[in-house]
């Protein structure tokens, strides 16, 4: 039995796919965001830096309790103002609090709920419905297609090649798969944007800090752009796997080697399958729990390689 050369999921197979999701999560998304978050007012802190701690966010008063980071200064004043330091809690209580600085605390909420307001409308303007408006992925799927037969050839050279795919046939193929991750990314985007609400909607933001906001906005942009490489990679992964399956069966290849990463990220199932011939018409079970069956890399997150075999 011939083994022919493995052809892995390569970088270049998903990442114009992965940097056109990211481009549309942000014009979807946080272009609107960014801008939000970088048009807020500059504070005119003319006080001592208690006031100043106070109208930035850093310190907040609830009641007779100070809260937030101290430093020696902050501290001094307070004590000097009569104000006690409970370890415990890591609070100050001063209980005839000037007025100058409840005015500042006054004015740190205010600039706080707004920013919290502006970037709440601007979560309920977006158009989700643009993403079909906006999207290049299948494009993007006619280049993927066309760096796949490339390297197919290579990895067949024995074999008299059968023709390959025609711009229309890779088009078509192109538009299928791209209107289902346009989907996905669809999808994803309208939990995002319903869970991100929620979560400047209803979280209290310590200190009313705007910043507390702006890195809300700024590690979830980050969640997005990991979820932009998952959703390329899978998907990419899945088309990579039915696309050999239809070649090699072309050339009459019914069957592959299953051939893990062989590293400890590799799941108990398909450690199970390792080295096991797999015909293209069987896939094997992955999941023992639901019966569901996929050929390797077609698993979420799956970096088997098909190892192709001749008799």
């Amino acid at each position: 039995m011939k083994r022919l050369p493995p052809i892995p999921l390569r970088d270049k197979y998903y990442k114009s796919v992965q940097n056109e999701i990211e481009r549309i999560f942000f014009e979807l998304i946080y272009r609107e965001l960014f801008k939000v978050i970088g048009e807020q007012p500059v504070k005119n802190s003319v006080g001592d830096a208690l006031y100043e701690a106070i109208e930035s966010g850093q310190v907040y008063i609830e009641g007779n309790a100070i809260r937030g980071q101290f430093n020696s200064s902050i501290g001094r004043i307070i004590r000097q103002s009569g104000g006690r330091y409970n370890k415990k809690s890591k609070t100050y209580t001063l209980i005839d609090l000037p007025s100058e600085y409840r005015m500042a605390q006054a004015g740190a909420e205010i600039r706080f709920n707004n920013l919290r307001a502006d970037i709440i409308q601007s979560l309920d303007r977006v158009n989700i419905d643009s993403i079909n408006d906006i999207s290049s992925i299948p494009d993007m799927y006619s280049e993927t297609l066309i760096d796949m037969e490339r390297d197919f050839k290579k990895s067949v050279t024995p074999f008299a090649i059968p023709p390959q795919i025609t711009i229309e046939q890779a088009n078509i193929i192109s538009a299928e798969w791209g209107a289902n991750l346009d989907l996905y990314v669809r999808n994803w985007a309208s939990e995002n944007i319903l869970s991100l609400r929620q979560t400047v909607a209803t979280n209290a933001m310590a200190g009313y800090r705007a910043s507390n906001l702006e890195k809300t906005i700024q590690d979830n942009y980050k969640v997005s752009k990991n979820k932009a490489k998952f959703l390329a990679r899978q998907e990419t992964a899945l088309l990579m796997s039915k696309y050999h399956e239809t070649r090699y069966k072309d050339l009459g290849v019914t069957k592959y080697i299953w051939s893990t990463s062989n590293d400890e990220h590799v799941r108990q199932s398909h450690k199970d399958l390792d080295n096991k011939v797999i015909l293209w018409d069987s896939p094997p079970v992955v999941d023992r729990m639901t019966g569901r069956t996929a050929h390797a890399g077609e698993d979420f997150g799956c970096r088997c390689v098909a190892i192709a075999v001749i008799d």
